[in-house]
């Protein structure tokens, strides 16, 4: 998977004047740690966009905020009193020598902080002097639902946060040389327990009166579609234990994220470099053949883990790493995989966004349809929308199979951090404000002045136009050479041919097949001749790509890699990244880099 490029095909270099630069790189390696003054840090927007090209180079980034920030940062002791701990995950992990999959099952309990904060206090990590003879740990043991006061979710047990500190006060342990020996006994003792995790819980930390940094509140582009869901572009909340951890993975769509530590132990982050990333992912299909098989997209499936060891030792790969702190933020970049466990009990908040950069990847990004509350993104709607363009008109309900938010549409669906395992295959946790009523939204194409074309209602700038004979109309030169009067055809067999019908400008959206050639016919004079013709194929009856053509095996195609290099700019193509059809038109051609910059067009 290879990052486009910037849509005038020049790399961006910021202002010298506004140049941010790191700190440090965290161990000497590739990601960058910024400790920017307050006036940089100030706007969130602008201090991505100058170093954003860190980012898309490491996967991931720390930000350490500066003093004033952190200052002005309220208590907590009030807020953390809201916490509940519902329905937390229990992590099984299956494999050896470094590779392992992860399930995750749901239990059914909620717990308020103080019952988290002790369950994790009965699985903490190993002590220094312990480190070399690791022990099996057994599960923890939470207390029964039947005297759990934090099962009763709008009530606080105000007897509980007597005397109750949130805070750790060991962070000074937490050095670069104890994590490094934390990082080892993770990966030899990872089969010995099963930690709980409390992820993916809507809500936030912050008050109101952060105003700057604030991950309930981010200036983000997703805000324009009009819609909020939990994860997406509202916050959630995640609950740490010792081992708790998240698998290799990318952000739903491509997106950014950020993470911030409220309060705890550190959190141990993998990630590798975007340049590393297609093989990372060749070398995570050579694991799991079966599994890569059914879904090319399955590292979006959020289960399956490789020490960094391994991964460098076996295939020469270099994993980035990084142990996040509290009062730190985190934030990971399209294309950057990325993976991590806790060292133990930690509260951290976490949201994606997206910048006006993203867009392009937004654009390419693919999708797990194998799962059923994959994230999707319309990314022609939230550019319609920054352009000022109305939304169509929408209507028709419909009973959704699937639980989705109140209100909300095609355009998103929420996601899940990490995938949970429950006795309904399919169902997701259900969040207040849930429904399973949706609206299914279809345009009504009202067409607002006349069209330029008698045969078609497209007015399309990359399409000439043509009198009529009567010189009162035009018709698209396109329209033209495809339209023939209507008939039921039949093939020689007398077997009737498909009656599927297009607009001539319509065809190449719909994914239809054309071929021009000539074809023999009898004059009246009784000579034959040949004449130009063109044969159409819906995407049904076209040729279809052969299995064997993969993606990668394309890139290397000399058919195709022939044509591609023939095209122009405002040549018309197709192209089949996965099983949908696209049309587009070329943008750029960069025979150099084997790359064509088109413009996906819509399909209505």
């Amino acid at each position: 998977m290879t990052p486009p490029h910037s849509a005038n095909g020049k790399k961006e270099v910021p202002d010298d004047n506004d140049v941010i630069e790191p700190d440090h790189y965290y161990g000497g390696g590739k990601i960058p740690v910024f400790k920017p003054t307050m006036d940089q840090f100030r706007d969130f927007q602008s201090f991505i966009g100058k170093v954003d090209h860190y980012g898309m180079r490491s996967g991931i980034i720390k930000v350490i905020p500066p003093k004033e920030w952190l200052d002005a940062q309220p208590p907590l002791d009030e807020a953390v009193k809201k916490i509940r701990v519902k329905n937390p995950i229990m992590q099984e992990f299956h494999g050896s020598h470094g590779t392992y999959t992860q399930a995750n099952i749901e239990r059914q309990r909620t717990y308020n902080l103080p019952q988290w904060k002790a369950l994790c206090e009965e699985s903490k990590p190993p002590a220094d002097d312990v480190l070399e003879k690791t022990k099996p740990e057994g599960p923890p043991t939470p207390v029964s639902p039947e005297s759990n006061p934090g099962d009763n979710i709008d009530s606080v047990d105000e007897e509980a946060f007597k005397n109750f500190d949130y805070r750790i006060h060991d962070q000074e342990e937490y050095t670069q040389e104890r994590c490094e020996e934390l990082e080892t006994a993770y990966w030899k003792s990872l089969m010995f327990n099963n930690p709980l995790y409390g992820a993916d819980m809507p809500g936030s930390l912050f008050d109101d009166s952060t105003t700057s940094w604030n991950v309930a509140k981010l200036p983000n582009l997703l805000d324009v579609i009009g819609q909020k869901v939990p994860g997406v572009n509202t916050a959630y909340l995640y609950l740490g234990m010792w081992k708790a951890t998240f698998a290799w993975h990318l952000e739903d769509v491509d997106l950014y994220s950020i993470n911030y530590i409220h309060f705890g132990a550190p959190k141990q982050w993998y990630s590798i470099s975007q340049e590393d990333a297609p093989r990372f992912e060749q070398v995570m299909k050579s694991i799991w053949p079966s599994d890569a098989k059914s879904c090319d997209q399955f590292l979006r499936h959020k289960t399956y883990l490789v020490s960094p060891s391994i991964l460098k030792s076996q295939y020469g790969i270099t994993v980035n790493k990084l142990v996040h702190y509290e009062g730190e933020f985190v934030i990971t970049y399209p294309y950057g995989y990325h993976s991590g466990f806790n060292l133990g009990y930690n509260c951290a908040e976490s949201v994606n966004f997206a910048t006006e950069k993203w867009l392009d990847y937004g654009r390419v990004a693919k999708k797990c349809n194998c799962e059923a509350d994959s994230v999707w993104i319309d990314v022609d709607e939230i550019e319609r929308k920054l352009r000022g363009e109305a939304t169509p008109e929408y209507y028709d309900d419909f009973d959704s199979d699937m639980d989705v938010i109140e209100g909300a549409s095609d355009l998103l669906t929420p996601p899940r951090s990490v995938p949970e395992k429950t006795s309904t295959r399919g169902r997701k946790r259900k969040h207040p404000g849930e429904t399973t009523k949706a609206k299914r939204m279809r345009v009504n194409t009202e067409i607002p002045r006349k069209a330029p074309c008698v045969l078609c209602p497209n007015d399309l700038d990359y399409e000439d136009l043509l009198p009529t004979e009567d010189g009162k109309s035009h018709a698209h030169r396109r329209c033209a050479l495809y339209t023939e009067e209507t008939s039921i055809l039949r093939d020689e067999a007398g077997k009737e041919v498909c009656t599927r019908s297009y607009h001539a400008t319509c065809a190449l959206l719909a994914g239809v097949q054309v071929e021009h050639g000539s074809i023999a016919v009898i004059a009246d004079d009784g000579n034959q001749y040949s004449v130009p013709s063109v044969d159409l194929k819906c995407k049904y009856h076209r040729q279809k790509r052969p299995t064997w053509m993969t993606n990668d095996a394309a890139d290397y195609d000399r058919k195709v890699n022939a044509t591609a290099q023939r095209l122009v700019v405002g040549d018309l193509v197709q192209f089949q990244a996965d099983k949908e059809i696209n049309g587009a038109v070329v943008l750029q051609n960069r025979p150099e880099e084997r790359t064509l910059l088109v413009k996906i067009l819509p399909r209505g």
